[in-house]
């Protein structure tokens, strides 16, 4: 009922600033597999005290309603809250409180509704987001989304499907809006899909290439460098940066991956940003 009221009700009672973003993988079905995931300043929420510790009490819920016919609505975390991150317990005034949520569509056009609340302020809001899940199931060397994340750890096991914040063997806490700081890590990580395979080895061969820029003040583009890894047989990805060296600044990373067995290129763009 909470959710219903927050979705569809024009009136809402203060602002509570959010960031969001949907990530995608290959499923083994028809649908993409999806990751949603929300960022809320924890500045931004009031705290109550619980055994002498301050604790937010902040609520995410969701659902896609499909662009082309309405009447199909998928839920998010089954109209119950969003997961909270692991990173949630540490986070400081500038910070993001974490959220996810994760599912497999089908591909097509939607348009994302969430609700937030704040259950110490009684503030709640509502934001609706279009969004297109692609198709990640054709034959064609592709790659998933390219996920910036403030936390990748490798897991001893690997994880059940459709668990937030676990993919195969990693812990991954997406950034939501891609903003980072000097004493971060910034981690990025990724999936292969559709390689060719070696005659002689059985094995893809895959070299991945991490290009960086810097955007100048006239928006113009400086190479900073790159690191590539070489006749890799690994169709996850993922690369760590610490950012203490880095300016503050805006920049771009261009993922290029190189299929040696099928002898053809991918890559994938996206920028960041250090505060």
């Amino acid at each position: 009922a909470l959710f219903q009221d927050i979705v569809f009700s024009r009136e809402f009672y203060g602002t509570i600033p959010m960031d969001s973003r949907m990530d995608f993988y290959k499923s083994g079905d028809d649908t993409t597999f999806t990751t949603l995931t929300v960022g809320i300043k924890s500045a931004s929420v009031q705290y109550r005290d619980q055994d002498g510790v301050a604790t937010p009490d902040v609520g995410v819920f969701g659902k896609l309603v499909n662009k082309d016919n309405p009447e199909d609505t998928f839920p998010l975390a089954s109209d119950s809250a969003f997961a909270e991150s692991p990173t949630n317990a540490g986070a400081g005034p500038s910070d993001l409180l974490i959220f996810q949520a994760t599912g497999g569509f089908p591909p097509g056009r939607y348009q994302v509704i969430l609700g937030v609340e704040d259950r110490v302020s009684g503030k709640i809001a509502a934001y609706r987001k279009d969004v297109v899940i692609p198709d990640l199931s054709g034959e064609d060397l592709i790659l998933s989304t390219i996920t910036l994340a403030s936390k990748l750890e490798p897991q001893e096991h690997s994880n059940a499907a459709g668990r937030p914040f676990l993919l195969g063997r990693f812990l991954l806490v997406p950034q939501p809006d891609n903003i980072f700081h000097r004493d971060d890590e910034l981690n990025l990580y990724f999936q292969i899909y559709s390689p060719g395979i070696d005659a002689k080895t059985g094995s893809p061969r895959l070299d991945v290439l991490y290009t960086f820029h810097h955007r100048q003040a006239d928006g113009s583009l400086t190479k900073l460098g790159s690191y590539q890894v070489k006749d890799s047989r690994a169709q996850v990805q993922g690369y760590a940066v610490p950012l203490k060296d880095w300016l503050v600044g805006e920049y771009v990373v261009t993922v290029t991956v190189f299929d040696r067995a099928r002898g053809v290129p991918v890559s994938s763009e996206l920028e960041f940003v250090i505060r």
